[in-house]
């Protein structure tokens, strides 16, 4: 029963399925004492190998965000390269936010290319790389990819007031 009601939940409201793809990225004991390729593991409280099976490729991808936010670039690329699934719409974004936070900006591109050809209504792809878009000065690129993450559905989620702050000069994750 609890299935099916969560499995309706989820198609009434696709945004909650990816809550966390949507939400800010915040700080956790991954990117503040895990050594590089270990990401914390709330129930056993200590740093765990981003391999190990209890970890989805949702917590990878979460971590690596944390970690190319904080600025570990190396550690984010190695949670990366543990996800099982590296090139579906939600991993190929988060490659490419974090090769563009470490300096690569062309390989994240074509990230973020990679992912809208696979599902061009991809809001945190839109909204990273309109992200990317406004800080290179390319405001009416970057409101074309806002106006699409609202006629998509994504008014209100994070990757549409995280594009409209980037917009407006603040710098977001």
């Amino acid at each position: 029963m609890i299935r099916i009601l969560l499995s309706t939940a989820l198609l009434a409201c696709p945004a909650v399925a990816f809550a966390n793809a949507e939400a800010p990225t915040r700080q956790t004991p991954t990117s503040q004492s895990c050594a590089d390729g270990k990401i914390w593991n709330a129930a056993t409280k200590t740093c765990v190998d981003a391999q190990d099976s209890r970890f989805r490729d949702s917590d990878r991808l979460d971590a690596a965000r944390e970690l190319a936010v904080a600025g570990r670039d190396a550690a984010a690329a190695l949670v990366l390269s543990a996800l099982a699934a590296p090139d579906n719409p939600d991993a190929l974004a988060t490659r490419g936010f974090a090769a563009r936070k470490a300096g690569a900006v062309t390989q994240g591109v074509a990230l973020y290319e990679r992912a809208l050809a696979q599902a061009p209504d991809h809001w945190m792809t839109l909204g990273y790389y309109g992200q990317h878009l406004a800080e290179i000065g390319d405001l009416e690129g970057a409101e074309t990819l806002l106006m699409r993450i609202r006629a998509s559905g994504g008014r209100g989620t994070w990757p549409e007031i995280a594009l409209t702050r980037a917009l407006a000069g603040d710098t977001v994750y």
